[in-house]
């Protein structure tokens, strides 16, 4: 991704979407939080658990988030947090978690493969695959 920050004196570059100018502040966004080491797994069922409260909580959240307001963000809250309640993705990181992996990294595992399955079917279902980079990060 190219570095948003070049440019001389401190200057954005970028693709004007509109005439004229506009002046505000800007700010930038942090990017995903990184991943933390892999660690070892003593309670593989204790890590399937945790991979269970992960995603029912995110769920949670964002129907809170969703209950709270109307209109186009109300359904895009809606429709993620659906795919946070999707079964075959729990299924999938329960599954490593059993396997071994520590419920970040099932977890990740997880997003990664679901993501790309609906990248490879192409069209409309190859659209979600960034919802499911929304969730993730």
């Amino acid at each position: 991704m190219p570095d948003l920050w070049a440019g001389g004196g401190g200057r954005l570059t970028g693709l004007g979407v509109s005439q004229g100018r506009a002046v505000g502040p800007v700010l930038r966004m942090a990017g995903p939080p990184a991943l933390p080491a892999p660690r070892t797994v003593i309670d593989p069922g204790g890590e399937a658990a945790a991979v269970v409260k992960a995603l029912e909580a995110v769920a949670a959240d964002l129907n809170r988030r969703a209950a709270a307001t109307d209109g186009p963000a109300a359904e895009i809250l809606e429709a993620l947090a659906m795919i946070a309640e999707d079964p075959m993705l729990l299924e999938e990181a329960e599954r490593l978690a059993r396997d071994g992996a520590d419920a970040p990294h099932a977890l990740d595992a997880a997003f990664t493969r679901h993501r790309e399955a609906l990248a490879a079917l192409g069209g409309y279902l190859a659209e979600r695959a960034a919802d499911l980079d929304d969730l993730k990060h």
